[in-house]
């Protein structure tokens, strides 16, 4: 039969558009059919969850089946940017599955895989398949969505476009690429004032400049954080990345807990397959006070997004976990991991530094904190004690006491 009529136009803001083909069974056991078919639905329905990406439903994909198919033409005849595509093969009790995922424009493979698992634990394969895919899916395409955007004529640009042209300014965790961020996510919101991820990454930008004492971008940075911050809970109720982002503000900045951890959850319930927001859920509970929680959160991102350009965040929320947990030794390794990912991301240090005084090396922390220095000049003790929103008071003092133990003046 013919395929199915290409769906309506993605949306008004051009989000990123996928179809997932129906895996093909490579066994030659009819029997396996249903798990092939089962995992392809899961995949659907996890990454359906992702309010910023455009999802072909199941009936329109699955007219594919059985089918040999030209990626470049299902891609047009679905209208869609990428393409995810599978097999999987049967080798006496083992199965292995492959998947890739194309540019439909380019014909490029962005990503590719293979998982290996027992026949005798099926559903458990498919559980690990799935969220391995949704979890690599994620960061690919919106590195992938980034250059895109960067290759369109200025004169051109959306709001979507120029959403994702503040990305790389804003990971980049450096005022003057914060600045440039700004610039660019406050032309999205007078673009399009309702647009959830511009009105979330944007106070995001803010919160790096409030909580480390950068010059401010405007009148008052935290009051147009957290304005912001609320402004995206009200745009963007079903977006998790969005939501998550705004609660991360509210606990930042505003030290409004209850609301701030009520938006952590809430993008949790929505989205739990997502990286991005396990690994800012992690970062908020583990400055809320809840280390235990935050370090389950951040393991679960960092399984999830191995290539997520915040990957080095989430190292160090995880030393952070560890350190005010008291084990200073999983701290310092995580975050001297992190700072080989990024080592001009200065708030690598005021966590390894009281990490390697209590484990007596302080040669190595006056060291990190002459980086320190070098990367915040000006920084004292008196200061990061209004700056670091650390809400357990004696996880703040340890910090603090560390820092001054290795020479940060007061």
């Amino acid at each position: 039969m013919p395929p199915i009529a290409p769906a309506a136009a993605p949306s008004l803001l051009d989000k990123p558009s996928i179809a997932v083909l129906p895996f093909t069974n490579m066994s030659g056991d009819p029997e396996q059919e249903y798990f092939v078919d089962g995992m392809v639905e899961d995949i659907i329905t996890a990454l359906s969850r992702f309010n910023q990406l455009f999802v072909i439903a199941r009936n329109s994909t699955f007219t594919y089946k059985g089918r040999a198919v030209d990626v470049r033409q299902v891609a047009k005849e679905l209208g869609v940017r990428y393409v995810l595509e599978g097999g999987v093969r049967k080798s006496g009790s083992r199965l292995r599955i492959t998947g890739q995922m194309i540019d439909a424009a380019t014909g490029a493979h962005l990503w590719a895989d293979r998982f290996d698992g027992a026949l005798d634990d099926v559903f458990d394969l498919q559980d690990k398949v799935t969220s391995s895919v949704v979890g690599a899916i994620e960061p690919t395409m919106r590195k992938a969505e980034v250059e895109r955007a960067r290759r369109k004529p200025v004169e051109n640009l959306d709001a979507y476009d120029l959403y994702l042209r503040a990305l790389s300014h804003l990971y980049a965790m450096r005022p003057d690429e914060n600045l440039l961020g700004i610039g660019l996510l406050d032309k999205a919101v007078e673009i399009e004032p309702t647009y959830a991820p511009a009105l979330a990454h944007a106070p995001w930008c803010y919160e790096q400049r409030n909580t480390r004492g950068w010059a401010s971008a405007s009148a008052d940075d935290a009051e147009t954080a957290v304005a912001l911050a609320r402004r995206a809970l009200a745009a963007g109720s079903d977006d998790a990345v969005a939501v998550v982002l705004a609660g991360f503000v509210l606990i930042m900045v505003a030290r409004d807990h209850r609301a701030g951890l009520d938006a952590v959850r809430r993008a949790l319930e929505r989205n739990r397959g997502s990286g991005f927001v396990n690994g800012m859920a992690g970062a908020a509970l583990v400055f809320a006070g809840d280390p235990r929680d935050a370090l389950a959160r951040i393991e679960r991102a960092m399984a999830l997004g191995p290539l997520d350009p915040s990957f080095y965040m989430y190292l160090m929320v995880a030393g952070w976990s560890h350190l005010f947990s008291g084990r200073p030794a999983e701290a310092v390794e995580l975050a001297e991991r992190s700072a080989a990912l990024n080592p001009d991301w200065d708030s690598i240090y005021w966590g390894l530094i009281p990490a390697y005084v209590q484990l007596d090396r302080l040669p190595e922390a006056r060291t990190a904190l002459i980086k320190y220095l070098s990367l915040a000049p000006g920084t004292t003790v008196s200061g990061l004690r209004q700056l670091l929103p650390i809400r357990n008071q004696a996880s703040l003092e340890m910090v603090l006491d560390g820092l001054r133990k290795a020479g940060l003046p007061d």
